[in-house]
């Protein structure tokens, strides 16, 4: 996944952008399902799912033709354009508050 972080002003809230790897959209958006019934579906390990999660590694086609004939299976909307384009998720978070700096134990003996 990418990141885009957008500081502002103190107390000011902050958007995340996050670009979902298109491999990991379909797992978790579309199909709802783990790593592990992943690979059993197209017949890789969870490392290889992961690794495609990561953009370390490419699916095979007939590993993106099994994921295809598994989600139109279950009667999922589908469209190959999953594989290529997953969209952002967008999420609004207020930024960690800072705590007040406290004076040194020395000062604050005195």
């Amino acid at each position: 996944m990418h990141a885009r972080i957008f500081l502002l002003r103190r107390d000011a809230y902050v958007h995340i952008i996050v670009h979902m790897n298109p491999m990991h959209h379909i797992r978790t958006s579309v199909l709802k399902i783990s790593q592990k019934a992943m690979a059993e579906i197209t017949g890789r390990d969870q490392a290889t799912v992961s690794r495609w999660e990561r953009g370390e590694l490419e699916p095979s086609r007939d590993d993106m033709e099994r994921v295809r004939n598994f989600a139109r299976s279950l009667k999922r909307r589908w469209d190959d354009k999953l594989f290529f384009e997953a969209p952002p998720e967008v999420d609004g978070i207020a930024p960690p508050r800072r705590r007040p700096r406290r004076a040194p134990a020395e000062a604050r003996a005195s």
